[in-house]
């Protein structure tokens, strides 16, 4: 999130050219995978606005969800309670109310690209940037790793070969005093003491959501035998399972499945979303408008098979703001928050907040929130805060 001491009329003629030359990493990470119809196609980018007023109705609703999360899930003997959540989330732009879908961690994806795009918006304006998302969180992650395991344990970074490094990597590689980076599952060795690459073992391992899944670190996650870097306080919960404790406004309404709602289930469809607890990538997310009656009943016997596994919340229709796309000009697009917190590095009581935007740019009448290889209308976008 950039600022600028701008109006609002002001900043929209910048934003509406075509200032970013080299899109090609918007045909990467960003953009389609090979195996589909649109690779190679560049992704389209976008400004949100935002007064400051706006912002801080943001954080003054997350405040009392950020304390309630303190005291769930900070130990007092630990430095930190977590290194980053992610709130996705819908703002309604007549109130300023925030409702929010789910959380996530550790699926370092969106905000490279958003960071990217913070840096070319910010040429154009002729602003400076005021800080690097990567380097706050790898700065968090630091901090708990160094709580764990002590501040000189190497760092085993894992991700497909597929996804660019970024800037996160190069936070890395400031950060640790060793990090080996590996793309494929036969470089790796299990054993009791942790992951072995090339006879070094590591226990400080973090990974990229689209990391090949494998038995053997499914295993290790599971029974703790590794040290993972992760919010570790939020394993007893899970992220999805934990919105549920959750209380306030900003919240939708989301419980575990059950049979006993099954009635309302199948009657309240066009207002529900059934989804997977432990799924990423806007995979096993299931839209009830989106389904004729045996269809959705056949998603319902799936989840009453394992109702552990699934949630079930409100639908909240997407909110539609007024945007800037670069070449294009102004469009009212369907947005979606990506709302970063870090606990503060002195203070964990107190949180660093910020705000990544993606769009869905057409005409189907659901929000379907798919990723960004499976539709070619969804738009990555960042926030302007206007301070004038």
């Amino acid at each position: 999130m950039i600022q600028i001491p701008a109006s609002h009329r002001s900043a929209t003629v910048a934003l509406g050219q075509d200032f970013i030359s080299d899109k090609q990493p918007l045909t990467t990470a960003a953009g389609f995978k090979a195996a589909t119809p649109f690779a190679g196609q560049a992704r389209q980018t976008f400004s949100l606005l935002l007064s400051e007023s706006t912002v801080a109705a943001i954080r003054a609703q997350l405040q009392p969800i950020y304390d309630q999360l303190i005291t769930d899930c900070w130990p007092p003997s630990e430095p930190l309670p977590f290194d980053m959540i992610r709130f996705d989330a819908f703002l309604d732009p007549a109130s300023d109310d925030l409702k929010i879908l789910e959380m996530n961690t550790r699926n370092v994806g969106l905000h490279e690209v958003v960071e990217w795009l913070d840096g070319q918006v910010a040429s154009a304006l002729g602003v400076t940037t005021t800080g690097s998302l990567n380097r706050r969180f790898v700065a968090n992650q630091k901090r708990l790793h160094g709580s764990l395991l002590g501040s000189d344990e190497p760092l085993l970074y894992l991700s497909s070969p597929t996804i660019p490094l970024w800037t996160y990597f190069d936070e890395l590689t400031r950060a640790y005093p060793h990090v080996k980076h590996v793309t494929a599952s036969t470089e790796l060795t299990y054993s009791d003491d942790g992951v072995s690459v090339d006879g070094q073992v590591y226990r400080a391992i973090i990974r990229k959501m689209a990391w090949p899944d494998s038995p053997a670190l499914r295993e290790f996650d599971e029974n703790n035998q590794l040290r993972l870097l992760q919010p570790r306080w939020m394993r007893p919960f899970g992220l999805k399972n934990y919105l549920q404790q959750l209380t306030g406004s900003a919240i939708l309404r989301t419980e575990t499945y059950s049979d006993e709602h099954l009635a309302h289930y199948q009657h309240q469809k066009d207002q529900l979303v059934l989804k997977i607890i432990n799924g990423g990538g806007s995979h096993a997310v299931y839209l009830g408008a989106l389904y004729d009656a045996e269809a959705w009943q056949q998603k319902l016997d799936a989840a009453s098979a394992e109702p552990e596994k699934w949630i079930m919340q409100d639908y909240y229709q997407p909110p539609v703001w007024p945007v800037m796309a670069h070449g294009l000009g102004e469009r009212s697009v369907s947005t979606q928050l990506g709302i970063f917190i870090l606990p503060s590095p002195t203070d964990p009581h107190q949180f660093d907040m910020d705000i990544t935007v993606k769009g869905y740019a057409g005409s189907e009448d659901y929000f379907t929130f798919d990723p960004s290889d499976r539709k070619p209308d969804i738009w990555f976008g960042h926030v302007i805060k206007l301070t004038a």
